[in-house]
């Protein structure tokens, strides 16, 4: 059947686009971790990390909607 080889041959193409996207990204990827020097902190100025034992202000708030 002919719609049998289009869907083949469309789920090809969107396969291929996204295996060079993630090629691109691996990459993209790599290079800005090579750019990085020492340890990179995930915090800002003024904001303050959640100390170990602190519950999650999403998940405690899923909890009181019970």
């Amino acid at each position: 059947m002919i719609w049998k080889r289009m869907l083949a041959a469309i789920s090809g193409s969107v396969d291929q686009e996204l295996l060079l996207r993630i090629e691109y990204l691996v990459t993209e990827n790599r290079i800005l971790k090579n750019q990085i020097k020492g340890r990179l902190r995930l915090t800002g100025p003024g904001t303050k990390a959640p100390r170990q034992g602190q519950r999650d202000p999403v998940s405690s708030a899923r909890r009181s909607d019970r």
